[in-house]
This record gives C-alpha cells, structure tokens and sequence, in this order.
C-alpha cells in the first residue's frame, strides 16, 4: 500500500531533515501553509528540489491568509486526490492541529481509503507541563473536576468549553487547564473526534475510584496547611 501524507507545515513545523525522512516513508508529501513559518539552509533547498521537480513532493500556497486557512487547503486537495487514486492501492495520512481535520478523514473513509491523524501536537509544551506539575497539585484538580463531571448531566461538548469549564470550576489559569486536558485524554477520560468532547464514563468511574484515598489525603493535608497560615498570621 502506497501512503500519501498531507502535512499542515504552517503549525507543524519541519525542518529539511525530517522532510526528507517523510519523503522516504511516502508515495507523496503535500505541503501546505498560508504563511510561511519555515526557514530552510541552502543545502536543505538543494537537497528538496529534486523532490520537487519530480513531483514527490508538493507545495500548496494558500492564496489568502486567515484563519485554518492551511486546513482548507488539506481538505481540497485530499478531495482531488481522493478522484484520482485508488483506494486500493493509496492510504492517507494526514499531520495537523487541528481537531477539525478528523472530518477530512471520515469522509476519505467514506470513500472506503485508509486514513488515519499520526501526529497531534500538545496542548502545552513538554517542559512547561512540567514545570507546572511541579508546582500545581494536578491529580488533585483532575479528581475534583472528574466529581464535577460525575454529577454532571450536561458536560462540555467542544474542547474550548471545556477549558472554560476547567478554568471556571478549578479557578486556575488557561495553561493549568490545557494540563488537566492533556491529563484527562491520557487517562483515557476524554477523547476527541469530529470536533466534539466524548466522555468514557468507565475510565471516569475508574479514575474516581482508584484515586479516592490519594485525593482525600491532599485535601486534608491542603486544610491543614490553610489553617496553619491563619494561625501564623493571628
């Protein structure tokens, strides 16, 4: 089976190395972006162009900039490649951002092609989750907001309200949120598609129950610490 990929190099940046890995793995490598983020050495330029004069590698400009204007141009041209090949013979594969995209791919599963989103970019970077980790008592907020969610008949339904909801319910900042969310798909509590926030109740109810003591224990030591602070201060 041959694999074309569609990479959104707009928000997904590569450098010429990993391009050329890609264009080892694939048939083809569509590339597209409204403006350009990627700055590449002269030897890279000289490295790619064949690829590009050969065809292996494509490069779509968008012709206007704006908003998950790159997205678009995925979704085109999956459509006119989805005329042209065969879905016995082709797979898809596609890198971006943006949740959106998982439209793109039923409809090319639709169309009986393999199809798949092998990259999703994190919430927040690595070092920052980190950093926050350290510092914020995150397995304590996840087990108050999934009580929340327990007694909860209507849950947020778009990634954007559920920060929202996290920020509201938790009070924390907008990155302590993206953390908890980053958190609550590992333990498999919440999972993306199409655009919407799907709630496992199972992994919910597993969570809250293997996690009672730990969280009962934090708030009791949380208590503590708040009333030894008003002692001092008096």
């Amino acid at each position: 089976m041959k694999k074309i990929l569609l990479l959104d190099i707009e928000n997904l940046q590569k450098t010429e190395k990993e391009l050329l890995k890609y264009l080892s793995q694939y048939q083809y490598v569509y590339l597209v972006y409204a403006k350009s983020p990627v700055n590449f050495s002269l030897d890279g330029l000289v490295q790619l162009a064949p690829f590009v004069m050969n065809g292996k590698l494509k490069v779509l400009k968008m012709p206007r900039v704006g908003k998950d204007a790159a997205d678009f141009g995925l979704a085109f041209i999956a459509g006119q490649l989805a005329t042209q090949v065969s879905a016995k013979e082709y797979s898809f594969e596609v890198m971006s951002n943006d949740h959106s995209m998982e439209y793109v791919i039923d409809l090319l599963k639709i169309a009986k092609f393999e199809a798949k989103i092998i990259h999703e970019k994190p919430l927040v970077p690595p070092h920052v989750l980190n950093e926050i980790k350290a510092d914020t008592k995150i397995e304590f907020l996840i087990y108050q907001y999934c009580e929340y969610l327990n007694k909860q008949g209507s849950r947020p339904a778009k990634l954007e309200t559920l920060l929202n909801s996290l920020k509201a319910i938790l009070k924390v900042e907008e990155d302590v949120a993206k953390i908890l969310v980053e958190l609550l798909k590992k333990y498999k509590i919440v999972k993306f598609e199409n655009g919407k926030t799907i709630y496992q109740s199972p992994s919910l109810q597993k969570y809250l129950k293997d996690n009672k003591l730990t969280a009962e224990t934090a708030e009791t030591a949380e208590t503590a610490e708040t009333a030894e602070t008003a002692e001092t201060a008096e």
